[in-house]
């Protein structure tokens, strides 16, 4: 799989990505890639209460998800080069609120393919 070197990441953005440090401490196992959903971008803070996910205290519109976050959670402001990411299926889901930020070095692009399982095999392109 060969980086995305113009790829630019945005909130909401689906991203295929290798393992951060700290996954990796918590993980002795890691996956190479991982795919999560961008939620936090470079100087903004998370909150995760009631439910719901807070960028900066504004409400984040979220119709993908599996089911509303049962966790709480508060991010420090996130670094430069560096991103917050969530799985879809919030309860479920080894992610930043767990092992912490993303850093860009990471990212090798945006995902554009739900292929399996066989149900769920569709475009994550916009087609607007």
């Amino acid at each position: 799989m060969g980086k995305d070197q113009n790829y630019q990441p945005q909130r909401q953005d689906v991203i295929v990505f290798h393992p951060s440090e700290k996954l990796k401490e918590l993980d002795p196992n890691p996956a190479d890639y991982y795919t999560k959903r961008i939620i936090g971008l470079p100087g903004e803070t998370v909150t995760i209460q009631g439910g719901i996910v807070y960028i900066n205290g504004t409400p984040l519109v979220e119709d993908y998800l599996a089911e509303n976050p049962d966790y709480e959670f508060k991010s420090p402001v996130i670094p430069a080069d560096q991103y917050f990411v969530l799985g879809d299926n919030r309860n479920d889901s080894f992610d930043s609120h767990i092992w912490g930020m993303l850093p860009r070095k990471n990212i090798y692009g945006k995902a554009y393919k739900i292929y399996w399982p066989l149900q769920r095999v569709r475009s994550l392109l916009n087609t607007d």
